[in-house]
């Protein structure tokens, strides 16, 4: 069992007024203005994808998934998908949709990961399924390993658009025996955005 904890949330976390959030879905239901309210927020699912590298750290409960963000003091914890983990913070706008900035973490075994949401590109593309663990088909269109990362980089074509997918492994010996295959891509939906909170890739 892990168990982190970062103190320099404590006194903040003490003083919020707000009732505890338990679920996923009731923190991504949160408006900007509530999530600056710094409401305090008590979760356990399972991780869906982590690595630092990729500044991707996700987790999903039975409601939904969401974004973990960490104090830029600390360096967080090294976990894994289907880990069970619990995890303490306050509400956080995040730069697209709220986030959980997190005051201590705890993992406590292990899970099957969630069943994958089965989705449309224009789905995706709307950024109602940022954070979620989603399944996507699509064609490959070129296959690349990104330098100092562990992953490759797989850009798909789907109807209405085209994704990026990092995977660590891929299902052919060489990575050019993936080119023009229809694949099934089973993940978490991360997304890109801008300054203005307007989201442009996935």
């Amino acid at each position: 069992m892990v168990v982190v904890y970062f103190g320099i949330f404590t006194a903040l976390a003490g003083s919020v007024q707000a009732e505890e959030l338990h679920t996923v879905a009731a923190v991504r239901e949160l408006t900007v203005e509530q999530t600056q309210q710094k409401i305090p927020v008590h979760l356990s699912g399972v991780v869906t994808f982590f690595d630092g590298f990729l500044f991707s750290r996700f987790m999903q409960d039975q409601t939904a998934g969401i974004y973990l963000e960490f104090p830029t003091n600390i360096v967080p914890p090294k976990l894994v998908p289907g880990q069970v983990i619990t995890v303490n913070g306050i509400a956080s706008p995040g730069e697209y949709a709220p986030v959980v900035l997190v005051s201590q973490i705890e993992a406590t075994g292990t899970a099957p990961l969630p069943s994958p949401k089965l989705e449309t590109y224009s789905q995706l593309a709307s950024g109602t399924e940022d954070s979620q663990f989603v399944e996507i088909t699509g064609i490959v269109r070129s296959v690349r390993t990104v330098e100092g990362s562990g992953y490759f980089l797989i850009k798909i074509a789907t109807g209405g658009g085209r994704l990026l997918a990092y995977a660590s492994t891929l299902p052919v010996e060489k990575p050019e025996e993936l080119l023009d295959s229809i694949v099934r891509v089973r993940g978490v939906c991360s997304t890109q955005f801008n300054h203005q909170r307007q989201l442009f890739a996935i």
